[in-house]
């Protein structure tokens, strides 16, 4: 799509360590959730994955698209996949901070200009609609390095990138308060018997 010449990645199968990892099984993977629910929560991570998933899913059963029955919106950040035949559903929510946030973001790419981030306050996108969820994949990254203001009860109590208001080299603050906050608000959801799932390489900031 982006004119990249080269073809050679496409013949690329990654292999762990000294680890024999065997070929995803659909069929296997739909019998183990069948009647379940899974919601990916975050980036494009999520979302790359939840689409890799709906294609892995795609040799086995096509699902129908059920966005309708949650938004009125046409939005490809928010989805709902429905495998009828396994009564499984798969869900994007799209939240890249995973936090409160001042949404410029959703008009603005630039990295440029700094962000509000409520590191305390669950960004009501996606918390309020996985109650009911089996799996809940949280994932997330490169948005946390733009500037950023951070507010807790309310208050600011620091910035990223801003001149040394906050120090911070790795700038992990405002990643590390919002999965401690998103993953706090799962556990706290009342009637809530799924489980949660960290889904980036972000481990060590925790």
């Amino acid at each position: 799509m982006h004119g990249r010449p080269d073809r050679e990645f496409l013949k690329w199968r990654w292999k762990p360590d000294e680890c024999e990892l065997p070929l995803f099984d659909a069929k296997q993977f739909l019998k183990l959730v069948r009647g379940k629910s899974m919601a990916f929560v975050g980036d494009s991570i999520g979302r790359n994955q939840m689409e890799s998933l709906l294609c892995l899913l795609n040799s086995v059963a096509r699902p129908e698209d059920i966005t309708a029955r949650y938004t009125s919106n046409d939005d490809k950040y928010f989805k709902w996949w429905y495998y009828a035949d396994y009564k499984f559903t798969v869900t994007i929510l799209w939240s890249p901070f995973l936090v409160k946030s001042s949404q410029t973001y959703l008009n603005d790419t630039s990295f440029s200009n700094a962000e509000n981030l409520y590191v305390d306050e669950a960004d009501k996108a996606w918390a309020s609609h996985i109650e009911n969820f089996d799996y809940v994949i949280f994932s997330g990254g490169q948005w946390f390095f733009r500037p950023l203001t951070f507010y807790e009860n309310g208050h600011v109590v620091g910035c990223q990138k801003c001149h040394n208001l906050m120090e911070d080299p790795l700038n992990l603050y405002g990643y590390r308060h919002a999965f401690r906050t998103a993953f706090r608000t799962v556990i706290n959801l009342k009637g809530f018997k799924g489980g949660g799932v960290y889904g980036d390489s972000f481990a060590e900031s925790f």
